[in-house]
């Protein structure tokens, strides 16, 4: 009964989906942009980069434009407004991701800007939108540009970063939070609000009513029991010299789409990305002159569904595998991501995905941080105490690990885990909040940590692993140190110490009377003397 139930669900859902992209999206075709600036050695010289996004079906992008790294057109051009007048730049863009399923394209340029004066701003205006529950028709997204050179980094700003995927799907019913991943390169302050006048937003200021932002964490929640449809979200994201300070240093505009649907499914029935694909906020380093390459997997909330794609907002270069079953393991899929950084993409670089299955549900989107050209620290086996392949005694409960560089303690959680052989957690510790987990990068980059508490059973053998991040590195965002998950990565065994005494049979000796000896005998315990030393 519940398998036909969503099959019918599947096909109403599908041409609500196709009623949704014909209908209403034909007529119209932006999909939202961003707008980031990096200042260079020359003065009042910037580089000036964007992101942007269209239906598909009006400015087309497949596999073959995102390969060949192609310029695709696009439409409209990048204005000065303030401080200088003219274009700037027409705004036509390198593919780097698609959509078949939702309609839409979305790719990235730059172009290198000579200013006639150190503070100005450019924005990118037009008229296109999809037809929404609240605004729409005309778009305006200003950027301000300050060159001079700032006393507290030696050097002129740069903007904040942002990326988010075109459309953000949110189900009827259920509560939503969506980060909007951000980080600045001069490691300023970074805080979001939303755009406000028609300078800043023209048609779609504060057009995603009911819903809140965090500004300081840049943290969108909503409530979605309201209206279904279409919404525009129109952010401003500001960078900020300290804590304290209210003057920004500069801003920037990021806009993008909210789709509201209908679902007959439970909330938690939803699709989510479970292990080895990185963690929502993660930070991940790809050393120098490499390939990188990693899954993500998605599960699904049921058996009877399966996942359609696996949508990404990635830098160019990204090459993403086509969806497949994980063999073995119900419900999960996955993509597997590759990508050889160019010196050019050297630093952070914003990825963003989301899963939607065959019952039009989608996952929340996950943002993680790629920073190229930066290794994490990562643990050197022979440092392991004690060794991998040890016997210990049940007593044990201090554990040390070193790392191939200096490094910081982690801020959220994230945990080392002992396992029994046969695969039990017997055992959790999180080095974010442990005080007996001791971080010593100064003294001799090692870390170590207690497992007071645990019993460890003789005869008994158990093996550690450890969430990526246990150590973070000290460039950009903190490139995390790599998840360990090989079972045979550091395994102990714990030796025999508590004699056993087993009672034999009872002897009658003869030659006195009524006295009866019992033999006793004892199971010799595996430990030598040096084991008290």
């Amino acid at each position: 009964m519940a398998v036909g139930h969503r099959g019918t669900v599947s096909v109403s859902l599908l041409l609500f989906w196709v009623s949704s992209f014909i209908s209403t999206l034909y007529a119209s075709h932006f999909r939202g942009a961003i707008i980031t600036w990096d200042s260079l050695d020359e003065p009042n010289q910037v580089e000036i980069s964007w992101r942007i996004s269209w239906r598909r079906s009006a400015v087309r992008c497949d596999q073959s434009l995102v390969d060949s790294a192609q310029l695709v057109t696009g439409e409209g051009n990048l204005q000065c407004y303030s401080g200088c007048s003219g274009s700037v730049s027409p705004m036509s863009f390198y593919c780097t991701d698609f959509s078949t399923e939702e309609d839409w394209s979305t790719g990235v340029n730059s172009i290198v800007y000579d200013a006639p004066t150190p503070e100005f701003g450019v924005r990118f205006t037009g008229n296109d939108w999809i037809n929404l529950n609240d605004g729409g028709g005309r778009w305006s997204l200003p950027a301000t540009v300050n060159l001079t050179r700032r006393a507290d980094i030696g050097r002129p700003n740069s903007s904040p970063r942002s990326a988010v995927t075109p459309i953000v799907r949110l189900q009827h019913g259920c509560n939503h939070t969506l980060v909007i991943p951000t980080n600045d390169p001069d490691g300023d302050i970074v805080r979001c609000r939303w755009a406000e006048g028609s300078d800043e937003c023209a048609g779609v200021c504060k057009t995603f009513p009911n819903s809140l932002l965090e500004e300081t964490t840049c943290t969108l929640r909503y409530e979605a029991v309201y209206q279904t449809g279409w919404y525009a979200v129109a952010l401003m994201i500001e960078d900020f010299a300290h804590q304290l300070s209210s003057t920004p240093l500069s801003k920037i505009p990021l806009q993008f789409l909210v789709l509201v649907y209908s679902n007959d499914g439970p909330c938690s029935s939803a699709p989510e990305f479970v292990d080895p694909t990185p963690k929502a906020g993660a930070c991940v380093g790809i050393p120098p002159n490499t390939t990188f390459s990693e899954p993500l997997v998605a599960r699904t909330g049921d058996s009877s569904v399966s996942i359609l794609a696996i949508e990404t907002v990635s830098p160019i270069g990204f090459f993403k595998s086509d969806v497949g079953k994980l063999q073995g393991v119900d419900r999960h899929y996955y993509v597997n991501l590759t990508w050889t950084p160019q010196l050019s993409q050297y630093g952070e670089n914003i990825f963003c995905f989301t899963a939607a299955d065959s019952v039009g549900l989608s996952s929340d989107q996950q943002c993680v941080t790629y920073v190229a050209g930066v290794a994490a620290p990562e643990v050197i086996p022979a440092s392991l105490e004690p060794p991998p392949g040890s016997e210990i005694l049940s007593s044990h409960s201090t554990w040390r690990m070193k790392f191939d560089a200096e490094f910081v303690r982690p801020t959220k959680p994230t945990f080392i885990r002992f396992y029994t052989s046969g695969g039990t957690n017997v055992y959790s510790i999180d080095v974010a909040s442990r005080s007996d987990a001791l971080y010593l990068s100064s003294l001799d980059r090692s870390v170590e940590f207690s497992s007071t508490g645990l019993a460890l059973q003789e005869k008994q053998t158990y093996y550690i692993l450890m969430e990526s991040g246990i150590t973070k590195g000290l460039e950009f965002c903190g490139p995390e140190s790599s998840a360990v998950r090989d079972r045979s990565f550091w395994t102990v065994k714990i030796k025999i110490f508590t004699p056993r005494n087993f009672i034999g049979p009872l002897v009658q000796v003869n030659f006195v009377p009524g006295i009866k000896i019992s033999s006793s005998f004892f199971e010799e315990p595996i430990f030598k003397m040096d084991d008290f030393e």
